[in-house]
């Protein structure tokens, strides 16, 4: 039991080792809980819960109030809870736990999570009966008799037990949560945070390289790309005016800094490998049929010798040491020097073996339509959510040969596409399938 027991709090402290994603995640569970029941704890045992894991995770009272308030106007949001199955590489199966307010738009972002790894998203009931649901509450021991107390709780559905040091963790079947915390409340135990789980009932072991694949998976789910993006670059501005103002550079807050930033620029540098992957994938098996040019992303990276494609913990632990390194080179210029926001990308034109910027300008031209054509492919593939095709002067530097191969090609992604040019007679080849507007002065003819 206390393997178990270990486990769930390993895992629960870095699900919550970023405060500033905690609050927020804390926040919307407070609006889900005050639009099912109202917004008073003491007859609401859900938000009372949540309100016990946002002092625990140190949110502030004013914060916890306002976000309650927030809750119970009727101009906020609704959020729902959602819970979507599937399987990752490996037959690993996954349940994802969600709250949205826009739900077609999350099952189509976890369902391209999926797609991206070699996953892929399953009908409701496909694995939920694969796990557990679970409860769990964390309580303070002051001079607790466990022994007594453990016997005591039996009755109300406890499956494990667990005392260290001043801390009593105790888990339950998800349907025993709301008698469970009365109990424990009655007996002025004091709640230090609750939270319910899903637990595997069976564990599939498998190997090393195999389990990178599926923690990149995991990786997505858990958080966007688009927030990482936004906390890195705050973090690095940390950094840096902590580094400006320290005069000897060995300092806890700094390391604690470098540690979060480690951890973004990890889920970073893995999302961007698996778009590029998948972009570069297309561009090699669907595009290479065309008469474009056969074109692959390379990412230029400056984070010295590390390897992206070992362990997650391993990338982490190496790209801090790297953070660590540079601290010196870091105060004097003012910026960080290595790390995903000094990565550039190019593209290599395969049949010459030549990068984009060494290209001829016609080539440039050719190797852009293919990587837009690939993009718009990964979006047909992922969630059939098509994007808008804006192609300006798409005409220029290109034969007929080249235009009827891409109007093939945009009419059988199915986007819808607009394209300008210089005459109308470049695009007679599609005329009976579009729309045609002359532009002259600013004014539609």
């Amino acid at each position: 039991m206390g393997r178990a027991f270990e486990f769930r709090k390993a895992r629960k402290m870095k699900r919550w080792s970023n405060m500033a994603k905690t609050f927020t995640r804390i926040g919307r569970e407070i609006i889900i809980a005050v639009k099912e029941s109202g917004p008073d704890p003491s007859s609401n045992s859900r938000l009372r819960a949540i309100i016990q894991n946002a002092k625990a995770a140190n949110m502030p009272k004013d914060n916890i109030e306002r976000a309650i308030k927030k809750a119970s106007e009727k101009s906020t949001d609704n959020f729902k809870e959602i819970l979507l199955e599937g399987y990752a590489p490996h037959g690993i199966a996954i349940l994802v736990e969600a709250a949205t307010d826009n739900n077609n738009r999350t099952v189509a972002n976890i369902r391209s999570y999926f797609n991206k790894c070699e996953g892929n998203l399953a009908t409701s009931g496909s694995v939920e009966f694969l796990f557990n649901h679970l409860c769990f509450f964390q309580i303070k021991n002051a001079g607790i008799d466990t022994e007594e107390l453990e016997l005591d709780l039996i009755d109300f559905g406890i499956v494990d037990f667990n005392s260290q040091n001043d801390e009593i963790n105790i888990t339950a079947n998800f349907e025993d949560f709301g008698s469970l915390q009365k109990e424990i409340e009655r007996r002025g135990l004091d709640i230090i945070s609750s939270e319910f789980e899903r637990e595997a009932i069976n564990v599939k072991s498998i190997k090393e390289d195999q389990k990178i694949v599926v923690d990149k998976l995991i990786n997505l789910i858990e958080i966007e790309h688009s927030e990482n993006i936004k906390t890195y670059e705050r973090l690095i501005m940390q950094r840096n005016k902590v580094l400006a103002r320290l005069d000897i550079l060995e300092d806890k807050w700094l390391d604690n800094l470098e540690k979060q930033i480690a951890q973004l620029a990890t889920q970073i540098f893995i999302s961007r490998d698996l778009a590029v992957t998948k972009i570069n994938k297309i561009m090699e098996e669907e595009v290479r049929s065309n008469i474009f040019p056969s074109a692959k992303i390379v990412m230029r990276e400056e984070i010295g010798n590390i390897n992206l494609h070992s362990d997650m913990e391993e990338i982490e632990e190496n790209l801090k040491n790297l953070l660590y390194e540079f601290r010196k080179k870091d105060k004097i210029t003012f910026r960080a020097n290595v790390g995903p926001h000094r990565t550039d990308f190019t593209l290599l034109y395969k049949k010459n073996d030549m990068f984009a910027e060494n290209c001829s300008t016609g080539e440039q031209k050719n190797l852009l339509i293919s990587l837009i054509l690939a993009e718009a492919r990964v979006f047909q593939n992922n969630n059939n959510n098509l994007p808008i095709l804006l192609l300006d002067e798409i005409t220029a530097h290109m034969d007929n040969k080249r235009l009827a191969n891409l109007f093939d090609q945009i009419s059988d992604i199915g986007s819808q596409a607009w394209l300008t040019g210089t005459s109308p007679e470049f695009f007679s080849h599609i005329s009976d399938k579009t729309d045609i507007f002359e532009i002259s002065d600013g004014k539609l003819i």
